[in-house]
């Protein structure tokens, strides 16, 4: 897809990567490819998109034991939340 420059192909096609492993409980990279989506997601202005991963790092904050990261992540979700409502 990057060969095409697609990026919000790559982008949705990373998170939906991010998620299988997160699935098998390869949390490392979850973390990279919900990390790569969501950097894409927010280059192409689609923060609710980007949010979605954004969730995704904080489940894998928590399941691999950074707290402080697992709050930030969630942060930001509440934060869109309160500001834009529902996904």
């Amino acid at each position: 897809m990057r060969e095409l420059r697609d990026e919000y192909g790559c982008a949705i096609s990373l998170a939906y990567l991010g998620l299988n492993r997160e699935q098998f409980q390869d949390w490392e990279r979850a973390q990279r490819y919900y990390e790569d989506a969501r950097q894409l997601l927010n280059a192409k202005n689609m923060p609710a998109y980007a949010l979605e991963a954004t969730a995704g790092l904080a489940r894998c904050a928590l399941a691999l034991g950074n707290l402080t990261s697992a709050q930030e992540y969630t942060a930001q979700v509440w934060s869109y939340l309160d500001q834009h409502g529902v996904l």
